[in-house]
């Protein structure tokens, strides 16, 4: 167990004036307006559901979504959700705390590492890199696992670095957060233990590990942590459980592309490219400085760099690709380039090449940073801030070409103009926005206009597909998808309440064949009553 060395060292971080002023800056960009938008299809508002259903039902063991049993995930992250949901009510905001206070906390810990392993400034910068990069903010302020994962792994890699200090007590952290990580994602979370095994492999120290008692012992307690949920679900549910966790979710997800989300094995390089800028086009660089490191004896860098390959590499071999599965490449890649500012603003010169070499990058994306911004300014206008932005980058070369700049002002410098264009494209996560289907839903569960809720709302997939997750959670009534012409005229013949929500070419295409009364309408949608048209009868 966690001993008093392992307590020390944690208490001692937070003694950190830098940990609690990352700590408090990055809680105000992944906590502000959180709420604001409605919940996006698919995951996000499936989890938010079925977190939902377990205040409605009791049921904390067997997941539910639309009231029957759901396997696909562990149920860490949706537990999390459901206690907000309990304690603080059901909205947007309490559905993304979870993903957003592990991003909170992940901030922490990339400082951590990356001072453990390359200095303070490296863990300084690193934070702020992620800070401002899009698929991280993104990721944090969106409700699903992604981020929490993210963290329980990292949580892992920190102990690990603690470890090679010698304390093999450190080895029960290690189990705990890989076991917690398991809880949220399920096997997922394999790459983290995978990546310490194999760094051991390589530094010649797994066969001492396979020694130590407290190793084996942590396997003890992670199996202790993930065993007692997943041996409980397939007791009650057998082979439903096991062939949808195990066997849809996990063989055939790797095997073949689910869902329609396939790609090649270049797939995350494009995405890479996509997701973070303006950081990306520093990665060359970053890794040139980074394996250097990692080259030298006893380097406690050269576990980020397996972890890095062996994220990248075993996605890149799964045969569903989403862009949100490598979100743990984020962190490192964040760390290596925060190395890259640390070693530039300790140069010794202003006109080094790492130095020279990011000024020449910053003179190729400042430019490109307002010509980005979509619909807020004209184009002439964007042109001409792209040529000041453009003379700002290249004054900056010049002056370190002639040394005119300290290392580190020079550093500070282009560190901000990289956070700049980093920022301009997190800026539009934070507005307001509701969905028209979640607007219609949540009509359509008010009182006034459904005077039993445990009637089936009807969604018409005619002409548009609205086979999407949110309305279930904004309406709070069970839903009825209908496909088809045959499938509506069962669902309007029922003896249920007849309210739709359908596209308004539905619309102006069932009104011939039905009795229609709109009750209102949002966008391309209208929320309405619908009945079988009743014809005169023909006297003869």
């Amino acid at each position: 167990m966690l001993k008093t060395e392992q307590i020390q060292v944690i208490i001692s971080k937070f003694k950190d004036t830098t940990l609690w002023l990352l700590f408090s800056l990055s809680a105000i960009i992944l906590l502000w307006k959180l709420g604001q938008r409605s919940l996006e299809d698919w995951d996000e508002a499936i989890y938010a559901q079925i977190s939902k259903e377990i205040g409605q039902n009791g049921d904390w063991i067997t997941l539910h979504y639309g009231s029957v049993p759901w396997f696909h995930k562990p149920p860490l992250f949706i537990w999390s959700t459901a206690a907000f949901f309990q304690l603080f009510g059901v909205d947007e905001f309490w559905a993304r705390a979870a993903s957003a206070l592990s991003g909170v906390a992940l901030i922490a810990i990339i400082y951590l590492i990356g001072k453990k392993v390359y200095g303070y400034w490296a863990g300084v910068f690193a934070s702020l890199i992620l800070l401002a990069s899009y698929q991280f903010v993104n990721s944090a302020r969106f409700g699903t696992t992604d981020m929490m994962l993210t963290f329980f792994l990292f949580l892992s890699l920190y102990g690990y670095l603690h470890l090679r200090q010698g304390n093999q007590k450190w080895w029960y952290f290690i189990g705990i957060a890989c076991a917690l990580a398991f809880m949220v994602k399920g096997f997922a979370a394999i790459v983290a233990p995978a990546a310490i095994v194999i760094t051991l492999l390589i530094e010649r120290q797994l066969l001492t590990t396979f020694k130590s008692r407290h190793f084996w012992q942590s396997i003890v307690l992670a199996t202790l942590i993930i065993l007692p949920w997943h041996l409980t679900v397939l007791l009650q549910h057998g082979q439903a459980f096991f062939g949808k966790y195990l066997g849809y979710h996990v063989i055939e997800r790797a095997t073949r592309p689910l869902e329609g989300n396939s790609g090649d094995f270049l797939s995350y390089f494009r995405t890479v490219i996509k997701y973070f800028f303006p950081w990306v086009y520093l990665i060359p660089f970053a890794f040139i400085v980074s394996v250097k490191d990692t080259l030298k004896p006893h380097s406690s860098s050269r576990v980020l760099i397996v972890f890095f390959l062996v994220v990248f590499g075993l996605y890149s071999l799964v045969s569903t690709k989403l862009s949100w599965y490598i979100l743990p490449l984020y962190p490192i890649l964040a760390i290596f380039i925060g190395y890259l500012f640390q070693k530039a603003q300790a140069s010794s010169t202003a006109r080094s090449w790492i130095l020279i070499s990011i000024a020449t990058v910053a003179l190729v994306i400042f430019p490109l940073t307002p010509l980005k911004i979509v619909g807020i300014i004209s184009p002439s206008v964007k042109q001409m801030v792209a040529v000041f932005c453009f003379v700002i980058a290249a004054t900056l070369l010049v002056l370190i070409l002639l040394k005119r700049l300290t290392p580190k002002s020079a550093t500070i410098l282009l560190f901000a103009v990289f956070v700049f264009s980093g920022i301009r494209e997190v800026r539009g996560l934070y507005t307001a926005r509701v969905t028209p289907l979640a607007a219609l839903a949540q009509v359509a569960g008010q009182g006034d206009f459904s005077n039993n809720k445990k009637n089936p709302l009807v969604i018409a997939k005619l002409s548009a597909d609205l086979n999407h997750p949110s309305a279930l959670f904004y309406s709070n009534r069970p839903i009825w998808w209908v496909r088809s012409a045959e499938e509506l005229k069962t669902a309007v013949n029922s003896d249920k309440n007849h309210e739709i929500i359908m596209s308004k070419e539905d619309f102006r295409n069932l009104s011939s064949d039905y009795e229609i009364q709109v009750l209102s309408e949002k966008a391309s949608l209208v929320y309405a009553k619908i009945y079988p048209k009743k014809f005169p009868e023909i006297n003869k």
